[in-house]
């Protein structure tokens, strides 16, 4: 099994996953929104972070020859996704650049679908990459470490 499709998208997966301040547009915050350039420095930053830690618990949970076990899987998935979840709340409270919010949004929507489904059924990363889709639209937006 490739070690980039049972990681869930170290971002993520995920990445991997930007959307939007989970605020209210209507408030009155002054708080301005990062360029896109601020926004891919800062989310490649906890696309890495989380990435590493995920690539620990990996290396720790799995031989590297052999396929993994649903109870390895299981185990695994509970240790990893709530660093994947960090990974996507992380990226959701930087905020969306102007301009980008449909993306970004995009991008959170399936990392957070591809995790729940995961976290639901752990035997998909047998079958291949929930987070294949996110992964390609982090990459594609230039979240890099988000895309596995």
């Amino acid at each position: 099994m490739r070690k980039a499709s049972i990681l869930l998208i170290p971002c993520l997966i995920g990445g991997v996953l930007i959307a939007g301040c989970g605020g209210d547009d209507s408030s009155d915050s002054t708080a301005t929104a990062l360029t896109k350039s601020e926004y891919l420095k800062q989310g490649n930053a906890i696309c890495a972070k989380g990435g590493k830690a995920t690539d620990q618990l990996a290396n720790q949970a799995f031989s590297k020859n052999q396929k993994p076990t649903q109870a390895q899987l299981e185990q695994f998935t509970s240790q990893a996704a709530p660093i994947v979840q960090q990974q996507i709340n992380g990226l959701k409270a930087l905020g969306a650049p102007a301009g980008d919010e449909q993306q970004v949004n995009t991008i959170i929507d399936d990392a957070q679908s591809a995790l729940d489904g995961g976290k639901q059924d752990p035997s998909q990363f047998l079958k291949g990459d929930p987070f294949k889709k996110a992964n390609q639209e982090a990459e594609a937006y230039g979240l890099t470490a988000c895309g596995g």
